[in-house]
């Protein structure tokens, strides 16, 4: 009977390997499909990056115009 339940173990980490085997062929596939995700996480950076350095040149022009429009009222 004891000897049942160490093959039983056995065969569960089979098939636990197996899985995780057929797992990572997965990733594999969908890595080549659509690649692996980095990319677009750089890809993304450098968009909110961009996006933040055109705000930051609209105020600097905006803060121009203000200043200028000043002088001139005064």
């Amino acid at each position: 009977m004891i000897w049942l339940a160490v093959q039983y173990k056995e065969q569960s980490w089979i098939i636990m390997s197996d899985l995780e085997r057929e797992l990572q062929e997965m990733e594999a596939q969908y890595e080549k499909e659509f690649g692996d995700g980095s990319d677009d996480e750089d890809e993304l950076e450098e968009q909110e990056t961009k996006g933040i350095k055109d705000k930051l040149m609209r105020l600097k022009k905006l803060n121009l115009l203000i200043c200028t429009a000043l002088l001139v009222t005064k």
